[in-house]
């Protein structure tokens, strides 16, 4: 039966009739259900409690241009995505704070062969993702695209490194964009504090402890000349290009060899940085910022660099700490959603990081359980039955599981900016599958020593200074937030 609806206009009469709907096949009933008697039962399919689940292992391939540059390649064609990243083995210490970002931004936005405002037009077109990163010690600008986009992708994004234009237009935008982000990030509470645990961890005046955000007076001066200066920077002996996803080496390495043939060795070399030793005491600052509801914890100790022999060691401890205090700030106590322990790798001791956030009338009880679980490993009587579990945590997490092709390239892109093997994260996965109790005690007690901690909570310190101070970890410098 129809039903119609007519509608009478200004302009005239019109009518619209509405048909019964089809069915479609949501609308359908389902089959009756079926049991496989041949099929195995699903508990028989999962992973014993407690082992170690070894995840799948890929090593990547390798090849060098003719002007010398590294090339890491893994090829995965399940799926028709490529990542791809032009990786430069130095950062923001050759620079003052926000210059270096700025001008990798700034070389990367156009070059001979095309202009700045055709280069963005045409990715976004490609429905292209480009991204820009600069590190303290490494850069990198990665692309991620359809695998059919390949050699114009290469054509537009890998040349800017060879022939970089540094349009001065451009460069007013990039200057005012990275502006308002500092402005934006100066007052972030996880950021803040992490930026204050770096300055109590390294000197003053040292690049690490060293940021934009603090005062935007670096690019207060910077022109066109400032950043087409520090081209030097750029050599084939500094930089490296990481691909994976759906390609062949024979289709891409005549592609790079093309937009990187004139590109030649002779980099500026890098600035030296002096050697940071560990502080002497334990220190603890509290930044004032009243009313706050939550606050950010931010614990730190000077680790090693990333060719140190502890390095993996002390990177599983700092993870296993985060996991224990999670494990108490959020399920026994609910305080948080979570507390993260980690070390990045630096060619400089890099900081053992322990931060979460906390409803602020919890910080004292979070202290303690962080604390503790830096304690419980400083000592073979803690339990450690579930050390398997952890290190099958950390090995299903590890760089080198690949669960995406941006995340391969990541991968790949810091054992390229760091001048690491291409195997190295098999290596380490043997160092962490081999991890014993004595290991992580031994690490602890050289690194984690509770005299030296350096610690900063930002919240409203009327209502947990009583709390930090009972634990007896230091006098309590406090500062406002403002």
């Amino acid at each position: 039966m129809r039903l119609a609806l007519v509608c009478l206009l200004a302009v005239g009469c019109s009518s619209v009739t509405f048909l019964p709907r089809k069915p479609t096949l949501l609308d359908r009933p389902s089959l009756p259900g079926s049991v496989d008697s041949a099929a195995p039962a699903i508990a028989a399919t999962m992973p014993t409690a407690g082992g170690v689940v070894t995840p799948r292992v890929i090593v990547p391939t390798e090849a060098r241009l003719t002007n010398g540059i590294r090339v890491i390649m893994l090829e995965e064609h399940s799926f028709p995505l490529v990542a791809l990243g032009v990786v430069l083995a130095r950062g923001e210490v050759d620079a003052p704070p926000g210059a270096f970002d700025l001008f990798m931004r700034s070389l990367t936005s156009g070059s001979d062969l095309i202009a700045p405002k055709a280069l963005h037009r045409t990715l976004y077109e490609y429905g292209t993702r480009v991204e820009v990163s600069a590190r303290k010690e490494e850069s990198h600008v990665e692309a991620q695209f359809l695998a059919p986009l390949l050699a114009d992708v290469v054509r537009m994004v890998v040349p800017t490194f060879a022939t970089p234009t540094f349009d001065s237009e451009e460069l007013d935008k990039l200057l005012d964009e990275r502006r308002r982000a500092a402005s934006r990030n100066r007052d972030e509470p996880g950021a803040r504090a992490v930026r204050e645990l770096y300055k109590l961890l390294y000197p003053a005046g040292h690049p690490y402890a060293q940021f934009l955000e603090d005062s935007p007076a670096p690019l207060a001066n910077v022109t066109v000349d400032t950043v087409r200066a520090m081209r030097s920077f750029v050599g084939a002996d500094d930089v490296s290009v990481v691909v994976t996803g759906d390609f062949t080496p024979a289709r891409l390495l005549p592609l790079l060899e093309q937009a990187l043939h004139t590109l030649k060795p002779g980099a500026t070399a890098s600035k030296t940085l002096d050697a940071a030793q560990p502080p002497l005491a334990a220190h603890v600052l509290a930044i004032d910022h009243p009313h706050d509801t939550q606050a950010r914890l931010a614990l730190g100790f000077l680790g090693v660099k990333l060719d140190d022999p502890d390095y993996v060691p002390l990177y599983c401890l700092a993870r296993f700490i985060g996991a224990d205090a999670k494990a108490s700030l959020r399920v026994e106590h609910g305080l948080t959603y979570g507390a993260l322990g980690t070390m990045y790798m630096m060619r400089m001791p890099a900081p053992v990081e322990i931060t979460a956030a906390v409803n602020v009338a919890g910080v004292g009880q979070a202290l303690r359980d962080t604390f503790g679980a830096l304690n419980k490993f400083q000592t073979l009587e803690s339990d450690f039955s579930q050390l398997e579990r952890a290190k099958s945590s950390i090995l299903s997490n590890w760089p080198d599981t690949f669960e995406t092709v941006t995340a391969s390239m990541r991968s790949l892109a810091t054992l390229a900016a760091f001048g690491l093997p291409a195997d190295t994260w098999i290596k380490w996965r043997a160092v962490v599958q081999n991890l014993t109790a004595d290991d992580l005690v031994r690490v602890a007690k050289k690194y984690l020593d509770k005299s030296k901690a350096q610690l900063v909570v930002l919240g409203d310190v009327a209502r947990f200074k009583a709390d930090i101070d009972a634990l007896g970890i230091a006098e309590v410098e406090v500062r406002s937030a403002h």
